[in-house]
């Protein structure tokens, strides 16, 4: 059995003006023999490691880094003030890979049963568990919120090939070229949404309207609803440690702001003052009912509260159902807030035309749930064809 590495690689660099190729270091760039990370992963059982390469070129005397250029002697970054790290590269050796896998890996075939499950386990227990927390860890603490954060592989938003491509994978074995890991064919899909219809959660003349009118009387964001667009942020962008905590702050205030609306007389205020002592579940538990709110939101909600506090407190990871968990807080957050409600729309890689309107009457959201090929394929994916293999 042959060791079998899988390589990849992260571009910080965003597509605005703002960005740097990477995080910027002062009179320093790590690699991967000096300052790299390294981490024991037990399942799948090997060693993940993520550096920079210390490599580039001189351009009218400044050092520039490039992980195509020639190495770079410390000596030389240590007379400059700033120099830009540029991608994070990446691998995790696997110590005597299994012989059925390398050789399906061989065939270059989409869909091969060992290669999607062991590419879909990468991804998990590898990108998403490590990596991605790695890559926020350096946004973190650096400062450097310019860094294009890494969001976790989702399987309702790309395939595994599409993801692969993003991180440019590749894999090889011991005393073999790399060659490009792409198990499962690159496409993207339209995702799961709150509503049956994402387009619901876009703006179309009604809703501009509104939200044009709103604004020339003198709309500005509520307490309510900052932490409200926060949490859809954060959980659109993958962290939802945070996203549940600024939820949870939404839906505090929130249920507080209509205990007090609910109460109106002061005879009345005065009687509930107790109830404002209560902790957030209770509060949210008994707005609920009296208003007449779905049980299943509201059941959602306070298992949202308890991931929040697990996450707090205890550094607790968010489940599998945290999509689900968090738009029900967001929805019932939306729903006790008061004045204009925001949206909660995610970004739409798909687009569609229809001939009249009475096909967007009869049908309102997407007519085809499809997937969407990616435009631009790098060199070596298209090496890859449909397997055979049931």
């Amino acid at each position: 059995m042959a060791d079998l590495e899988i390589i990849f690689s992260h571009n910080f660099k965003a597509a605005n003006s703002e960005s740097t190729n990477g995080p910027q270091f002062h009179r320093y760039l790590p690699d991967k023999t000096d300052g790299s990370i390294e981490i024991q992963i037990e399942r799948p059982a090997g060693m993940l490691q993520m550096w920079f390469a210390r490599k580039g070129s001189t351009s009218s005397g400044w050092v520039v880094q490039d992980y195509t250029g020639e190495p770079l002697e410390l000596e030389r970054i240590m007379r400059q003030a700033i120099i830009e790290g540029g991608h994070l590269w990446g691998s995790f050796l696997i110590r005597d890979a299994d012989d059925r896998l390398v050789a399906e890996l061989r065939l270059k075939k989409f869909g091969a049963p060992l290669g999607v499950a062991f590419g879909e386990q990468i991804l998990r227990a590898v990108i998403n568990k490590h990596v991605v927390r790695a890559v926020e860890s350096i946004r973190h603490l650096l400062g450097q919120y310019w860094l294009r954060p890494l969001p976790p592989w989702d399987r309702d938003l790309c395939s595994a090939g599409s993801y692969c491509q993003y991180l440019q994978m590749q894999w090889r074995v011991s005393g073999e070229p790399a060659q490009t890991f792409c198990p499962v064919r690159p496409v993207q899909l339209l995702g799961r949404h709150q509503t049956d219809n994402p387009y619901l959660q876009l703006p179309n003349e009604a809703r501009w309207l509104e939200v044009s009118s709103a604004i020339q009387g003198g709309y500005e964001p509520t307490i309510v609803s900052q932490p409200l667009v926060r949490a859809h942020e954060l959980k659109e962008r993958g962290d939802w440690r945070l996203a549940f905590v600024e939820a949870t702050t939404a839906l505090e205030l929130a249920v507080d702001d209509t205990i007090k609306s609910v109460a109106g007389s002061s005879r009345v205020a005065s009687e509930l003052q107790s109830v404002h002592g209560l902790k957030l579940k209770p509060k949210l538990a008994m707005i609920g009912s009296f208003l007449s709110m779905p049980v299943g939101d509201i059941e959602l909600c306070l298992r949202g509260v308890d991931i929040r506090n697990k996450a707090a407190h205890e550094g607790a990871s968010a489940k599998e159902d945290a999509d689900m968990v968090l738009s029900a807080m967001l929805s019932v957050g939306r729903t006790l807030s008061e004045g204009p409600k925001v949206a909660f729309p995610r970004l739409q890689r798909a687009n569609e035309q229809r001939d009249s309107n009475s096909e967007w009457e009869e049908t309102p959201g997407p007519r085809i749930r499809a997937t969407l090929s990616i435009s631009s394929t790098p060199p070596g994916f298209t090496d890859w064809q449909e397997s055979d293999v049931p």
